[in-house]
């Protein structure tokens, strides 16, 4: 088995054999359709299977040992974030999930040029934060810049601010960066956009407690951020940043988390409500 980054595809098929059987994997949409398109070619009619990430090792191994019906490329697509197992030596696996940001900032450029527009090197930054790197949210947030700004123009961050919605992942990222760097001010108006964005209290104190959690795990392990990840439903990069950003803080994550988990059980038991434990969680981050 041989795997690569869906950056290295297009490159790798100038060389490739015809007939070869590649197996996708990983969240982003839009990285799983263009691979498709690309490892396709001009095939009319591409053999292709999609399973589901809770496909047996068999069934994977049976979708991927089995010949292209058309004497082309077979692609079999297998959902989730987790690589898939038990596969054949002789079958290569693209990895689509999330890319790194700065190979993000590069394509935004890079697809702002082919529409004859261009978007400063900030604003592409800002354009991936915002979407946390998936491309499929970026390529429609792309789509509905071109509609608004002309060919020729140039985007800035400005812009960004005031047309890209920030995924409610990306505000919590906030909310909890503001927490840690005791920015008491901003956290309260991420606190009140979430809440005026339809969240309430407990899904704020829920994802409060997954970002502990997220933290608690980079640091406590030194297992790949790709196995984290894994276990913790997220992209590796979300570790890398935990661990880099958090690396000297080990003993106050952990009691955080473990405070975390506390005021969840006094939720579950009915002594305490959302709304009081949230306060105290983002009282425990600044502290």
């Amino acid at each position: 088995m041989r795997e690569m980054p869906f950056c290295q595809l297009k490159s790798s098929l100038a060389s490739a054999t015809p007939g070869a059987t590649y197996l996708l994997y990983g969240t982003d949409s839009y990285l799983v359709k263009r691979a498709t398109a690309l490892i396709s070619g001009s095939q009319l009619l591409a053999d292709i299977t999609r399973l589901d990430e809770e496909a047996s090792r068999d069934t994977i191994r049976i979708a991927c040992g089995t010949p292209s019906m058309f004497g082309g490329n077979r692609i079999v697509i297998l959902g989730g974030v987790k690589p898939p197992t038990n596969v054949p030596s002789n079958v290569i696996v693209v990895n689509c999930n999330s890319m790194s940001t700065e190979l993000v900032e590069k394509l935004v450029i890079k697809q702002f040029a082919d529409g004859n527009r261009k978007i400063t090197p900030s604003a592409a930054s800002l354009l991936a934060k915002y979407c946390q790197n998936s491309f499929s949210r970026i390529d429609s947030e792309i789509n509905k810049i071109f509609a608004l700004f002309p060919p020729g123009d140039t985007v800035d961050t400005k812009h960004i601010d005031q047309i890209v919605a920030s995924t409610p992942e990306h505000q919590i990222f906030e909310l909890a960066n503001a927490l840690g760097k005791r920015d008491i001010e901003l956290a309260q108006k991420i606190e009140s956009r979430l809440l005026a964005s339809g969240f309430d209290h407990y899904a704020i104190f829920g994802n409060l407690v997954s970002t502990s959690r997220r933290l608690f795990y980079s640091l406590a392990t030194t297992c790949p951020n790709d196995s984290v990840a894994t276990l913790l439903k997220c992209s590796p990069y979300a570790i890398n940043y935990a661990r880099r950003d958090n690396k000297h803080l080990a003993s106050r994550i952990h009691r955080l988390y473990s405070f975390a988990l506390d005021l969840e059980h006094k939720i579950k038991s009915g002594m305490m409500t959302p709304h009081a434990a949230t306060t105290l969680l983002q009282m425990a981050f600044v502290v």
